[in-house]
């Protein structure tokens, strides 16, 4: 199967830059928001954004509340961006989440955890926990209804999306209905053929993985937490119901399909959708790759019947 000829002019269009694992940490995550800016789509207007930090012990942890509407029981979105819990921030994915809000008609609340590797594993879980927790339990405080509380992510984000979910299932509390898992990392030590197969090439490579779990890690036993690598999990039952996507020509395929495999297997009513020809991350580049307007449209209209029923 070919590279869809969009993702490839993408690839073409950034291939004279440096990669991320080149630069310094401060020099990539500015790359990172250079790229995000150049392929998402143009900022959609919404009703009302703000930012605000949450109070959770101890700390206070920075969110964006994206709201398509003035209603005060909108479902809400918790939503975790990716970028290897090194490069990503709330502006990286800010059009995509302003796009998932105005597409899906709930609200998107952007977590802005702690990065590595001035913050090492596993802070940026519990930041992400801490956050779910705190907006699971204070939906009158922010006038959305808890009751439709959706867990997502993409890439490191998804990881711990997944995460967060299992902890939550382990520990009988937040309730979330759902959970969106967009190309998550799900088995760190593992080999599988597309890690070889997309190993370079494809944006996301088998170095900048590294580099990313280099930094965040402490060691490299943690890789085989459940935290990092959530497919390791014994069992994966009592989770919500998910849906996972991804594209055949990311290293993360493999992975992905396995966890989705886990998920059935233990009984979790389970979607993976799968893009053909599509890399890493192309539904936050639907500026320039049309697959990514679809990834949107289909992201939101799984979490409206799941939300619904």
């Amino acid at each position: 199967m070919d590279i869809n000829a969009e993702a490839r002019a993408f690839l073409d269009r950034i291939k004279d830059k440096p990669t991320f694992e080149s630069l310094p940490v401060a020099k990539a995550r500015r790359l990172f928001r250079e790229i995000a800016s150049i392929a998402a789509s143009p900022p959609a207007d919404l009703h009302k954004i703000t930012d605000m930090e949450l109070p959770v012990p101890g700390r206070q942890i920075p969110v964006r509340i994206y709201r398509p509407g003035d209603e005060d029981d909108l479902p809400v979105m918790v939503y975790f961006h990716g970028g290897g819990w090194v490069i990503g921030d709330l502006e990286t994915h800010d059009s995509f989440c302003r796009s998932l809000a105005k597409t899906g008609g709930f609200v998107v609340i952007a977590v802005d955890y702690r990065l590595a590797p001035e913050h090492k594993f596993p802070v940026a879980h519990e930041d992400c926990m801490a956050a779910t927790s705190w907006i699971a339990a204070n939906g009158a405080v922010l006038a959305v209804d808890t009751s439709r509380l959706v867990v997502a992510g993409d890439s490191a984000g998804a990881t711990m999306a997944a995460a967060v979910c299992q902890q939550a299932a382990r520990e009988g509390q937040p309730n979330i209905k759902y959970q969106v898992l967009l190309q998550p990392v799900t088995d760190i030590p593992t080999p599988y053929p597309s890690k070889e197969e997309y190993a370079e090439g494809h944006f996301l490579t088998t170095t900048l993985v590294q580099w990313a779990a280099g930094h965040y890690l402490n060691s490299l036993e943690e890789a085989g937490d459940v935290r990092m690598s959530p497919n390791l999990a014994e069992s994966l039952s009592d989770l919500p119901a998910a849906l996972m996507l991804i594209g055949t020509h990311d290293m993360l395929h493999s992975e992905c399909e396995a966890y989705a495999r886990h998920l059935e297997k233990d009984g979790v009513d389970v979607n993976l959708s799968i893009y053909p020809g599509q890399i890493h991350d192309f539904m936050m580049f639907d500026g320039i790759i049309g697959d990514g307007k679809k990834a949107i449209e289909e992201i939101c209209s799984a979490v409206n019947e799941a939300i619904t029923l």
